[in-house]
């Protein structure tokens, strides 16, 4: 593949960046493809999209791919978006889940592309993350999930309602792997359906779990799937793998459907020790990184966030990703370090609190100390965890006023 730093690097960024019209041989194929039916109709997902994504638009606002590849961008920029931005603290939300509850949020793909688009209603962000649940890959295992405890106002999400009692149990071997792909087919809608309504507003943002949180996630409590790592870890290494190589085709398919970048979120990383993360976690961090990129190209910034990460960061930024994510908990100075080092961008680090309950001038300190510690280049601004349901919906316009105003005042010390 092109090195990103390379003129031949940007230049396939470019081709990428900038959807192209569908050729003759694209347009007969995708003929042929809506023939296909069952298995071969799952495995056909991937190119029926690139067959769409030459109508989509082409995107607009790239000051978040240039961040991330240490390209220069028009004027003094640094790209924010926000973990959990469409969430509880929008009212919009609020009545929608009030009305169809999360998982239907979440499976329908005209609601979910609704919600991806809604904050930048309200102001203006350089990404828009798709609304989903990573839980919705155990249930295209054929597990079943319910709603968690919550109400509108709350963080809503899916749980897992019949865990697997172990990682070889029967119901971890009839998982049912060769289905899932196609199960998921709703996700690839909600995202064509959101590229379509951003008209190239910001960079659209697919999103997995990563494999050691699905597993996590599957056995309904993290401290029991820790203690499968050690009780039972080849029947553990066997099913992270096929979590793994699923994760692989789910995310070339959402680039496929148009995301234009990706993030893998592993947030149960934290409840393992670093023995046991480089055993387990760290190599499907890698293989997903790797098999990915193969079958992507350049072009498409890959995410990793994986808070509550001390131990092993170092780890999570030679990874493979192109972009680290950390944390409130982190230091900047020492996020940047190891990021360098890695030759990676950073994501990340403001504490969502702020948002919620601090007063304005304690917001600007905080975001002014942040900024001058990561400085203008390679560093997207996001907050280390989601936004808290209790966030007033007119602080996500003041933050953006906020970066904008404090990134030209940023030392010259990363120029």
């Amino acid at each position: 593949l092109p090195n990103p730093s390379s003129s031949a690097g940007q230049s396939a960024r470019s081709q990428l960046w900038r959807t192209q019209p569908l050729s003759e041989q694209q347009r007969n194929k995708k003929k042929q493809q809506q023939g296909l039916s069952g298995f071969n109709r799952v495995q056909a997902v991937s190119a029926d999209f690139v067959a769409d994504v030459g109508d989509l638009p082409p995107l607009l606002n790239d000051i978040l791919l240039r961040a991330v590849f240490g390209e220069p961008a028009t004027g003094l920029r640094v790209p924010l978006w926000l973990l959990r931005q469409a969430g509880p603290h929008l009212p919009e939300y609020r009545q929608l889940l009030a009305h169809h509850g999360h998982a239907e949020l979440c499976r329908n793909p005209e609601l979910a592309s609704e919600l991806t688009v809604l904050p930048l209603t309200r102001c203006e962000l350089d990404a828009a993350p798709i609304f989903t649940d990573i839980i919705l890959v155990p249930i295209a295992l054929g597990l079943v999930a319910k709603q968690s405890v919550g109400g509108v106002n709350q963080r809503a999400g899916l749980i897992v309602s019949e865990p697997l009692t172990g990682p070889a149990d029967r119901a971890a071997l009839a998982l049912e792997f060769g289905a899932a792909r196609g199960r998921l087919h709703c996700v690839l809608e909600a995202l064509n359906l959101a590229r379509r309504r951003l008209m190239g507003r910001a960079v659209l943002l697919g999103l997995a779990g990563a494999p050691w949180t699905l597993l996590a996630r599957m056995a309904g409590d993290p401290g029991l799937a820790v203690g499968w790592l050690y009780s039972q870890p080849e029947a553990c290494e066997r099913l992270l793998d096929k979590l793994t190589g699923l994760l692989v085709d789910f995310l070339v398919d959402q680039v496929a459907a148009g995301a234009q970048a990706l993030q893998v979120v592993e947030p149960l990383a934290g409840r393992l020790s670093p023995n046991l993360f480089c055993q387990f976690a760290l190599p499907r961090l890698r293989r997903l990184a790797s098999e990915v990129r193969a079958r992507i190209g350049p072009g498409v910034p890959l995410i990793l966030f994986a808070p509550s990460c001390h131990s092993v960061l170092e780890e999570l930024a030679c990874s493979g990703f192109d972009v680290l994510g950390v944390d409130h908990t982190m230091r900047p100075e020492h996020c940047r370090r190891v990021a360098a080092a890695a030759g990676v961008a950073v994501q990340g680090n403001l504490d969502p609190a702020l948002l919620a309950y601090a007063p304005s001038e304690v917001l600007r300190d905080h975001v002014r100390r942040m900024l001058r510690a990561f400085g203008a280049k390679r560093y997207v601004c996001n907050v280390g965890a989601g936004l808290l349901p209790e966030t007033p919906p007119e602080r996500l316009a003041e933050l953006t006023r906020l970066v904008r105003l404090l990134v030209e005042d940023l030392s010259s010390k990363n120029e």
